[in-house]
């Protein structure tokens, strides 16, 4: 962590609600050090983003080179039938929407970087 000295005081304004939520996250510490680590996991998880892009190439040519009910177990492989029948894609379009919707959803693709 940077030394005292590089550190810049800002003023901040948050809603009530995330201030109480940041409030109760930071019980057990100080709410501008829960600040400054979730701001820091955010940057991790930014880069991370390059990785899941790749993650989703990767995926789409092991879906592309195989059988993919074969890799999966019998109820993961009914759920990804059913899905595809209701939504009217293939497997490999249902897959690589699935997982494209899982890495947004847990902020490792912005909606920019899933096309």
């Amino acid at each position: 962590m940077a030394k005292q000295d590089d550190w810049i005081r800002i003023t901040l304004r948050l809603p009530g609600d995330l201030h109480a939520r940041l409030v109760e996250a930071a019980a057990s510490s100080s709410m501008n050090a829960e600040i400054v680590e979730r701001l820091s996991d955010s940057f991790v998880r930014r880069i991370s983003k390059n990785a899941a892009a790749s993650l989703v190439e990767q995926i789409r040519n092991i879906v592309l080179g195989s059988n993919i009910h074969d890799l999966l177990d019998d109820d993961v492989g009914q759920a990804l039938m059913d899905y595809t029948v209701k939504n009217g894609l293939t497997d490999e379009a249902a897959i690589m929407k699935l997982l494209t919707q899982a890495l947004k959803a847990n902020g490792y693709m912005t909606e920019s970087e899933a096309h």
